[in-house]
């Protein structure tokens, strides 16, 4: 299976999220970097430069891409996530993604996708499910409920909400259900938890001290989730 998380506006936590899904995650996965704006999980994470890399897992997998390719491009992030990790430089990024023969991954292991933002880089990764993340605002929902059916003729659609906002998840699934039936599902909503994504990045994703923050245990109930999208 192969998931995109990515967001419409603003910052609302795309990457945290991927990286704390990927630490939860039931079965073998690997964290990808796809933001065309330039990768940040080697920085936030005080890895090395160089390979391995986005870059050079296109380079050596330009016309198949392995199983085995996709482990010895791994990097470890604190707490034995895998991820392959991109450039800083958007050029690069595109580049890898545009090499990179996606359509034929293994269906093991899984592939989670930390997106960045909505757009054409999205649709070059055949995700089996876009989840977007969004504030329950109205600045965030209206994009949100106008790219759902374009959303959904390629992939299934998941939504989580991230933070407070007057809107609540039953009416956001609601308006979904009426544009895309089944399509779209609201996996949930995730906190406002500045301490729990400060533990995540200093401590690692699977650290004790962030199992018990409340972003942390939020994540559980995504992962559960698209756990069921993918039964579906």
């Amino acid at each position: 299976m192969k998931v995109a998380f990515c967001s419409l506006r603003g910052s609302p936590g795309v990457t945290t999220l991927a990286v704390l899904c990927a630490a939860r995650w039931p079965e073998p996965c690997v964290l990808l970097e796809a933001d065309l704006v330039g990768g940040i999980l080697a920085h936030r994470y005080g890895l090395p430069s160089g390979p391995p890399s986005l870059m050079s897992l296109a380079a050596t997998a330009r016309h198949e891409l392995t199983e085995e390719a996709l482990w010895s491009a791994c990097r470890q992030l604190p707490d034995g996530v895998a991820a392959v990790v991109s450039s800083e430089k958007p050029e690069e990024v595109r580049r890898g993604l545009e090499q990179l023969p996606l359509a034929s991954a293994p269906d093991s292991p899984d592939l989670l996708f930390d997106g960045g933002r909505y757009g054409d880089g999205i649709s070059h990764l055949g995700a089996d499910i876009v989840v977007i993340v969004a504030n329950p605002v109205l600045e965030q929902l209206n994009p949100l409920i106008s790219l759902a059916s374009d959303v959904v003729y390629e992939a299934q659609l998941g939504v989580v909400l991230a933070g407070k906002g007057p809107y609540q998840a039953r009416e956001v699934a609601e308006q979904l259900n009426e544009i895309c039936g089944d399509r779209a599902v609201v996996l949930g909503s995730i906190p406002h938890d500045p301490k729990g994504a400060m533990a995540a990045v200093e401590e690692g994703p699977g650290a004790p001290i962030t199992s018990k923050s409340h972003l942390y245990k939020a994540v559980g109930s995504v992962v559960k989730g698209l756990t069921q999208m993918r039964r579906c």
